[in-house]
Formats: C-alpha cells, structure tokens, sequence
C-alpha cells in the first residue's frame, strides 16, 4: 500500500467526467482501489477485477468501464506530452489480423515476428 499513491487519488489524480461534468464516482473509486495496490514508487498495481468490486460495491461490469475510461483519460493526458502515442496504443490493440494492414506507418515493431521469436529488425539468418 502506497499512502502517497492514494493521497493522489483522492487529491490530485485526473479522473474522467460524467455527463454532468463532475468527476465520475466510480472511476474515483476504483482509482482509490488501484492506488491501495501500488508500490512506494506509485506503480505496479494489479489488484484483480474481483477484489476491485470488493473495494467499490460496484458490478463487474462498471469496474471494467470505470477501468477502461481511466485509461484513456490517462492517454489523453500522456497524449498531449506524446503526440501519436494514441494512434500507436491504438494500433497494438488491434487484433494480429488487422496490424500491419494499409500502409507501412513508418513504426518499428515492438513485438517479435509470430512464429520466430525474433524481432523483424535482426538479421533474416539469424532468426531462422
């Protein structure tokens, strides 16, 4: 448990709005939840969805989008000292099928080429 990280959440911490313009209560809940879990640093929190509806008396379902709508509040944030990070994120999301569709973005790949266990910038002989 991280004192700090959960004074943050419930001081500082960006959390994402309702229709009304107010701070959403369950991701401010969740947020509180997942700071309970972090190291001294802030980081590594990875309390699991069950424990998290424990925490907040709040459904699966609403842990789940109160997760998702924290984390691209988070990107939006990273996004503006970041430009493209989104699209990037974005594109490691897709599925294997649709990466690497269209043209060529110019990206390095950050996951090895499937099958090879090799990056696709190391030399063809030695990925064999």
């Amino acid at each position: 448990m991280s004192v700090e990280a959960i004074s943050w959440a419930l001081n500082l911490a960006p959390v994402p709005r309702d229709g009304g313009g107010k701070p959403n209560p369950a991701c401010k809940a969740v947020l509180i939840g997942l700071a309970n879990h972090a190291g001294p640093d802030g980081k590594d929190t990875f309390p699991s969805e069950h424990t998290l509806v424990r925490y907040t008396c709040l459904s699966k379902r609403t842990v789940q989008t109160a997760l998702d709508r924290l984390e691209d509040e988070d990107l939006a944030a990273l996004e503006r000292q970041f430009p493209g990070l989104t699209a990037r994120v974005m594109s490691m999301r897709m599925p294997d099928a649709q990466v690497g569709a269209g043209a060529d973005d110019g990206m390095q790949q950050l996951h090895p080429v499937a099958g090879t266990g090799c990056n696709s910038h190391e030399a063809p002989s030695r990925c064999s």
